[in-house]
């Protein structure tokens, strides 16, 4: 647990996260402030609850949300890049200083990424959301598809991703999503780290690794949209409203995890012990 809370409080003093940070952060309170801006001039009856529009569902901020989908796999990929990337892996900074294996060093690192990116996003989502619900009603009866809820079970939806909960309740709903959101966040942090400790890519500073592992996971994800194998295509679980299943999305995260956990395994034995 010390060792754990080392690694974090090595990463959050990094210029990388919080330049990351205050994006991911400047991006949620974009959407929360065009969300007051589209809704100002909307009678109160005619205001749409704060789940919808909140970034989650996005339906008074889209243009944030459209910013937010395909930016949040870079901002995960580099929130981390300097703990990744600094001397430590020469053997002159930090590591020099700890009576502590290579392997497990590494691997705590990989720890701590992965933490530090799923909690970050979360909470910035959280924050989001409850600054909607602040400034906006909290009832859900209407909805943004002009269905009666009883009805949004039966339409051509139903086969949308936690659809169930949409109907039930849409904060729920959101919580759900964020979750997800976190969780591929904390994937593609850990992706990154892999990709990072690899011997072919030891010479590349933090920064590029991150903007190449930003790269493989559009190139994937837009492979994954042309083949139509959901399990591979991040978009359909970063964005609300699509049709997909939940064991599409445990495929994703699997697959993310794995190569990212795989690679850091390549890495560690390569770099050995001190």
């Amino acid at each position: 647990m010390k060792t754990l809370k080392f690694h974090i409080k090595n990463q959050i003093n990094q210029r990388e996260f919080k330049i990351s940070v205050a994006l991911l952060y400047a991006l949620v309170i974009l959407a929360f402030l065009q969300a007051c801006m589209v809704n100002y001039k909307f009678p109160y009856v005619m205001v749409r609850n704060s789940a919808e529009n909140s970034l989650i569902i996005g339906i008074s901020s889209r243009v944030a949300k459209m910013m937010f989908i395909p930016v949040i796999p870079l901002i995960a990929t580099t929130m981390c890049a300097g703990c990744r990337k600094n001397s430590d892996l020469n053997g002159n900074g930090l590591f020099s200083l700890l009576r502590m294996n290579k392997r497990k060093y590494i691997t705590g690192n990989a720890a701590a990424v992965v933490l530090i990116t799923i909690i970050t996003v979360f909470a910035a989502l959280l924050i989001n959301q409850v600054l909607c619900c602040i400034a906006f009603p909290m009832n859900y009866s209407s909805n943004s598809y002009g269905f009666a809820r009883y009805r949004l079970l039966q339409t051509d939806y139903s086969n949308c991703l936690f659809w169930f909960w949409y109907v039930q309740n849409p904060y729920i709903y959101n919580i759900f999503y964020m979750i997800i959101i976190s969780l591929l966040s904390g994937g593609f942090a850990l992706l990154s780290y892999g990709l990072c400790m690899l011997p072919c890519t030891r010479k590349l500073k933090g920064a590029h690794v991150s903007v190449l592992s930003y790269g493989l996971i559009m190139v994937v994800s837009i492979l994954g949209q042309v083949l139509k194998v959901k399990s591979i295509n991040v978009f359909l679980f970063l964005e609300e409203g699509h049709i997909a299943s939940l064991r599409d999305g445990i495929i994703l995260l699997v697959i993310l995890y794995a190569a990212g956990i795989f690679m850091t395994e390549i890495g560690a034995k390569y770099y050995g012990k001190i």
